[in-house]
């Protein structure tokens, strides 16, 4: 019986970027859903806590909106985070030392992953509604 159960716990599936044990991935989804984990950010009224994210976590979401066509990253942030139930508070929280919003920069690391896996690719820049340049991202 202990032979099995070390059997399945060595039994891997492959992300496409990391492989993980079986438990790993479910356990980490259901801490990532439920915000067990939390890191502290600072926001314009205190420090208040937001779940840790797992870039690698986000990527499917990512895939899974972009299978609607090309998509700039701020829809695919908006979409993420109706997906994930982010209230307008988490979105704003920003780094302490960079003012960098947490939550833009977890999707640019998913984007980036992404990319980097050649599972998407950055074509286009366009302007962004809140100012700067911001990537248009597709399926590969």
């Amino acid at each position: 019986m202990i032979r099995i159960a070390r059997r399945a716990e060595r039994a891997r599936i492959g992300t496409g970027m990391q492989t993980w044990p079986i438990a790993n991935v479910e356990s980490a989804l259901s801490r990532f859903a439920s915000g067990i984990f939390k890191r502290a950010a600072q926001t314009g009224v205190g420090r208040e806590a937001m779940p840790l994210r797992n870039h690698d976590l986000l990527c499917q979401p990512i895939l899974d909106y972009l299978r609607d066509g090309e998509q700039p990253a701020w829809e695919i942030e908006e979409e993420l985070a109706k997906q994930f139930k982010l209230t307008e508070a988490g979105r704003a929280q920003r780094y302490p030392k960079s003012g960098m919003p947490i939550w833009e920069s977890d999707i640019a690391f998913g984007l980036k992953k992404l990319v980097e896996a050649r599972r998407i690719s950055r074509i286009d820049s366009r302007r962004a509604p809140n100012g700067g340049k911001r990537g248009v991202y597709r399926l590969v």
